[in-house]
């Protein structure tokens, strides 16, 4: 696992700072062998975690090191020999493994991953879909659970690098600890220390330090020792320890000779997104490194693979990455260009020599293609090469498309070496690795490249032939890979390459590169319509997939053309390289002899709009290019690196690519002071490239900053999005604080100077204009004095205005506002580089005697809420706050449930303070009322309500047995013949706007008359009433009493009274009663 350095800058270039990386322990979900559980780098190598063992692995890191340009970072001639010879024999990697198992372990131990990191991993390795793993979490220790009974291993990481420790539980048994050593050249025991040798590196482990907790939690150390007998480690107490409490075994490790560092990883590439994130692609060594045990070697190329890291440049620390994504195959792949789609998925191009590259099942081209050895920037390309360019989704955790793209020789490599025979005259490190990508309106995905392939796959090509020494290719791809919408040659009898690529909004495909041929399909009318020079640049233009315009670009010297942009004209901006006098038009911002120029044209090339160098008029060029844009507003904006790094030695006598020393390129007065030499350059031109507006280096002071090939990006918004490869720094890189990382992790020399390299990344923007400011005043009255604090971004000057008329140009001057009355204080913050120009900021200041209110005391009804209100200020402070939604509001509601005082402290924007009071009450009643009933026979039953609360309105309701709402007065009857009746009568009673409800229950017992005739007749032989259980009296006509019940069930057949006419009186239950007659006939 390899660790980055991204570098998060803006303008004032603010110093970002966190702890160094500690390793992380990387789990298995597919990537690896099954048998590997975990994976975490250590300093020179790799830790692999098993059930019941672990495997340390460990390469040679100045093998790692001599592969990039033969050993960049180191000083003498001897240690940068043969960097132009290739072969399988500089190719590889001496390592040594050896592994630690724990004999006599549980079976069933279990490791758990604690304290995971925010970043996910994904891995893309190879073309068994099985084995491709997405959102792979990572942790910052692991505990072997029980691995002895009683006892758990951790594993974590502190002060950078590994440790391990046994926790042992009381009464558990630390003598059943044994590891095994196996695979390692020695290991030896010497006054007290376990030495552990290789053949490439030694790991010493100084004496344990063991300790218990006594009753008091006071660390006591324990006295400890390790054990060796027949290569079996163990630990020995010789003054006992207490078995009774808990007790930890913590050794310390110590990796030594070419260690204490992470593994190389180059910077080639970068990116943006809509959100601002930064896209940093590179390569990093060892991601699938084997768990090998004993001495033995691997290929570089096999051991490295694409990287892509995401970072979130708002964050800080170690949450600022967001993913790690690696991608390859068994061999060498390298990325050359990235962009990301409107969804924030990323597109990449680049050149594997992988038979296995992880391809989607649906890719336009599933199988390499094959070629012959390359050795580009050091690092072997034993099948040939073909390109790739990858899709992932926003998360990198899927690939929505992969595919192979080229024919039988190698594809999308520029072999032309400077110092080969035919080679280039312009060539300078990593220009063997260019090439873009770009994306149309519809995102469809368009490369721009180079190939040796006479049978490089083509589509609707307006040129099928390959007809020179290298062809440049253009071609389209659907937006997931699947379909290879157009593929053509573009070339002559020479040396070609396509480098940079645009797409009009018009579908016109813009591209820029290189070339030696005479015979290239030039236009009529266009600037320059034949090559001479040995090599210059040339533009095209393709519409409708055929070619429609082609023009040759240079002096008669040496040129070459790098990047491309378009405006909204179509009018074309090229930034190249050139050994000539390059032309320069009138009123241009130039320094005659410089090796950089740019140059502007109308879209059918037939014109020039304007064209100019820039440099230090040295005669050659001093940077490589990687970014070019021409922004909105017309501004130029270009970067690119230059240095050391260009310089190398074969067989002892030195060589050079063109750009050793950027030193002399022009810089302002406000740059950013960066080291000169060997470090980026960035710069600005003005709209007709008239004034140089910024001009500035940035790196650090060791000699071996670059890209080992690839493009970077600016942003519309004029910020540079920049990928590094940052070697032999002595961690000087400048990092912002907050960074992921803060140092170099690259492999160390014998002396522990940083001489790898490690995949920075920066962003800057350089268009970033902002007005902005704070007031704060300690008065109240007039005059009003006023501090503003200024923070602006991105200004060079400033002014100040009271009311419109100019009082300051002062950073942050002091403000003193005479009178009464509202006051507008503007900020104007000016800055010629940026599109702006100008920003402007205006805020109010009131000075007068504020009116601060409050509500009035208020009445509220038990329950309810209130909205409390109070004006005057701009900050509020309420007590109490208890149940109050917003306490620093101007009108929080509250809900007492008591008579409650609120106080508030008002505070004016002018810092005067005022404290007021309201009261709320609580309006507090229980409604009462009675029935009153009365019945008549055979009639309703008459209903009166009263009631009861004084001062209060009511209104009544009746809720009837089905639930139906009667609206009714105070007086009513009800009853229904022959049933009873259940209601519930409702009060609402109302004081004020205050309401309470109170319900109670009514049955209603009719009162109906009953049959008044007893005959012999069955049907009405008996005295029957509709109610039983009432009471029943009957007296006869002279009143005299004949029957009475007090719960009469219809029984009564007067069989003991003569005929005769009676009298009966009936009485419920609730004392409603019911008078008539019966004849008695027998």
């Amino acid at each position: 696992m390899k660790f980055l350095l991204p570098l998060f800058l803006f303008i004032s270039i603010a110093s970002f700072a966190s702890n160094a990386l500690s390793p992380r322990f990387v789990r298995n979900d597919g990537q690896w062998d099954t048998d590997i559980l975990y994976r975490a780098a250590i300093p020179g190598g790799f830790l692999f975690l098993k059930k019941n063992s672990l495997v340390y692995v460990f390469y040679h890191t100045g093998d790692v090191g001599r592969q990039h340009l033969g050993g960049i970072k180191h000083s003498t001639p001897a240690s940068r020999q043969d960097v132009a010879v290739g072969g399988n024999e500089k190719d590889r990697i001496r390592a040594h493994g050896f592994e630690v198992s724990f004999q006599g372990a549980s079976a069933s131990t279990q490791l758990e991953g604690r304290e995971e990191h925010t970043e996910k991993r994904n891995y893309f390795l190879g073309k068994d879909h099985s084995r491709w793993a997405s959102n792979v979490p990572a942790f910052a220790e692991i505990i072997y659970k029980d691995i002895y009974p009683g006892i758990n291993l951790r594993l974590f990481a502190q002060n950078g690098t590994f440790k391990y420790e046994f926790h042992v539980a009381a009464q558990a048994n630390p003598e059943a600890i044994q590891m095994k050593y196996k695979g390692m050249n020695q290991l030896k025991l010497e006054n007290g220390f376990l030495f552990t040798e290789t053949s490439v590196n030694k790991v010493t482990e100084t004496p344990p330090y063991t300790y218990q907790f006594t009753n008091k939690g006071v660390r006591h150390e324990v006295s400890s020792s390790f054990i060796l007998n027949n290569s079996v480690v163990s630990f020995s107490f010789p003054k006992g320890y207490n078995r009774r409490s808990a007790m930890v075994i913590d050794p310390v490790l110590v990796f030594a000779t070419y260690s204490g560092s992470y593994t190389d990883n180059w910077g080639y590439t970068a990116t943006y997104d809509k959100d601002g994130n930064l896209y940093s692609g590179g390569i990093e060594f060892g991601t699938r490194f084997p768990a090998t045990i004993g001495a033995f070697s691997t290929a570089f190329s096999g051991m490295t693979d694409v990287a892509i890291l995401k970072y979130n440049p708002n964050l800080q620390g170690e949450e600022s990455l967001i993913y790690a994504t690696y991608l390859g195959g068994a061999e060498t792949e390298m990325p050359e260009s990235m962009i990301t789609t409107s969804t924030n998925e990323l597109i990449i191009l680049g050149v594997t020599s992988s038979t296995d590259f992880p391809v989607t099942s649906d890719a336009y081209d599933q199988s390499f293609n094959g070629g012959t050895f390359a050795n580009p920037v050091r690092v072997p390309y034993n099948n040939g090469s073909d390109l790739f360019v990858v899709k992932l989704n926003a998360s990198a955790s899927t690939l929505v498309g992969s595919t192979y793209l080229g024919g039988s020789s190698n594809d999308g490599l520029n072999q032309r070496d400077r110092f080969d025979d035919i080679g280039l005259d312009i060539f300078n490190y990593g220009d063997q690795i260019r090439g873009e990508v770009n994306l149309d309106a519809q995102e469809n995905i368009y490369i721009a490249s180079t190939t040796l392939s006479s049978d490089f796959p083509l589509a609707n090509a307006s040129q099928t032939q390959f007809i020179g020494l290298n062809e440049a290719v253009v071609c389209e791809f659907n937006p997931t890979l699947s379909n290879l919408v157009w593929s053509t040659y573009l070339g002559g009898n020479g040396f070609d390459a396509a480098r940079g690529i645009r797409i009009a909004p018009s579908g016109t495909v813009y591209i820029t590169g290189g070339t030696s041929s005479s015979n290239l399909p030039s236009s009529q009318g266009v600037i320059k319509s034949s090559l001479s020079g040995r090599e210059d640049g040339f533009v095209a233009s393709f519409q409708n997939q055929k070619l429609t315009h082609l023009s040759y670009m240079g002096t008669s010297n040496s040129d070459q053309s790098y990047l491309i942009d378009i405006d909204p004209n179509e009018n074309v901006y090229v930034f190249g390289l050139t050994l000539g006098e390059y032309t320069i038009t009138q009123g241009a911002f130039s320094n005659r002899l410089s090796g950089q120029f740019i140059h502007a044209l109308d879209k059918t090339f037939s014109k020039t709009l304007f064209s100019t160098v820039i440099g230090g008029g040295i005669g050659r060029p001093e940077i490589t290019p990687t970014a070019f844009m021409r922004s909105a507003c017309g501004f130029i904006y270009l970067a690119g690196w230059g240095g050391d790094v260009n310089t190398f030695f074969v067989s002892g006598i030195q060589h050079q690519y063109l750009s050793t020393d950027n030193s002399k390129m022009p810089i302002t007065s406000n740059s950013l002071n960066g080291p000169k030499g060997d470090s980026f350059y960035l710069a600005i031109l003005n709209e007709n490239a008239s004034q140089l507006l910024y001009g500035t280096f940035f790196g650090s002071s060791a000699r071996d900053n670059h890209v080992d090939g690839g493009t970077s990006r600016f942003s519309p918004d004029g910020t540079i999005y920049h990928a590094v490869c940052a070697c032999r720094d002595g961690n000087t890189f400048p990092v912002t604080v907050g960074a992921y990382s803060e140092k170099n992790h690259g492999e160390l020399d014998s002396n522990n100077g940083i001489n790898g390299c490690n995949n920075a990344a920066f962003k800057i923007n350089l268009d970033n204009l902002e007005a902005d400011f704070t007031i704060s005043t300690d008065s109240c009255g007039s005059p009003r004095l006023v501090q503003v604090a200024n923070l602006s971004e991105g200004a060079t000057q400033y002014q100040w205005l009271v009311n419109g008329q100019v009082v300051s140009s002062a950073i942050s001057p002091q403000l003193t506002l005479n009178g009464l009355g509202e006051f507008t204080i503007t900020l104007k913050a000016y800055n010629p580089l940026t599109c702006k120009k100008v920003d402007s900021l205006s805020k109010s200041v009131v000075v007068s005697g504020t009116l601060f209110t409050i509500m009035k005391d208020s009445v509220i009804c038990a329950g309810e809420s209130i909205k409390l209100g109070a004006s005057g200020g701009i900050s509020y402070e309420w007590s109490p706050s208890v149940d109050m939604d917003n306490p620093q509001s101007a009108n929080p509601t509250v809900k007492p449930t008591q008579p409650t005082t609120y106080t508030v402290v008002i505070t004016d924007e002018n810092g005067c303070t005022k404290t007021l009071s309201t009261t709320v009450s609580i309006n507090t009643f229980e409604p009462d009322f009675d029935i009153i009933t009365s019945s008549e026979c055979g009639g309703q039953t008459r209903i009166q309500l009263i009631n009861k609360l004084n001062g209060s309105t009511a209104e009544w309701q009746l809720i009837d047995s089905l639930g139906v709402v009667h609206p009714i007065s105070d007086t009513l009857s009800l009853g229904i013949k022959d049933k009873i009746a259940h209601y519930q009568i409702v009060l609402r009673a109302f004081l004020g706007h205050c309401e309470e409800i109170i319900t109670k229950n009514i049955t209603v017992n009719p009162v109906n008359l009953p049959v008044n005739i007893i005959t012999n007749h069955p049907s009405n032989s008996y005295f029957e009433t509709y109610r039983q259980g009432w009471k029943v009296e009957i007296v006869d006509q002279w009143g005299r009493p004949v029957y009475t019940d007090e719960s009469y069930q219809n029984d009564w057949h007067a069989t003991d009274v003569k005929n005769a006419i009676y009298y009966y009186k009936l009485t419920s239950p609730d004392g409603a009663s019911c008078r008539g007659w019966l004849q008695v006939i027998r």
